[in-house]
């Protein structure tokens, strides 16, 4: 099976109702290709480029899926019937990972850094070099 977008532009003056129909239409012959939906979206009304008829506006909807490379044509038989779809472009997509693999480098126990530690230095050791020091001069 290889994934596919649809994209297709239907009637920006559609009811609502025939809208709601043409979208189940369209899953259920994807359904009946033995396709599986994986993303429906609707991005709006768009304005086309080129007219079909008086319509200018249009609605623009996306839909992602996996389906036999075979069916697909059978698929697309059966969008070619739909009137109501003005436009449409099926393309393969690249299947997407939902999540990225992070990968951290973390310091391995061996390889810790070794910090330098200073004897610490009392006050009256401080004062005897001082002496030492002025003494001498």
């Amino acid at each position: 099976m290889k994934y596919y977008e649809l994209s297709y532009i239907i009637s920006a003056t559609l009811p609502e109702e025939e809208l709601k129909g043409l979208k189940e239409r369209i899953i259920s012959a994807l359904q009946g290709q033995n396709g599986l939906l994986i993303e429906d979206n609707n991005f709006g009304k768009k304005r086309t480029a080129y007219m079909k008829g008086k319509e200018k506006p249009g609605l623009l909807f996306s839909l992602s899926f996996e389906i036999n490379p075979e069916q697909l044509s059978d698929f697309e038989k059966k969008l070619k019937l739909e009137n109501q779809i003005l436009r449409y472009s099926v393309s393969i997509k690249k299947q997407q990972r939902l999540f990225r693999e992070r990968t951290r480098i973390m310091p391995s126990t061996s390889q810790e850094i070794e910090r330098k530690t200073q004897p610490k230095v009392e006050m009256a050791d401080i004062e005897k070099k001082l002496e030492e020091i002025l003494g001498k001069t």
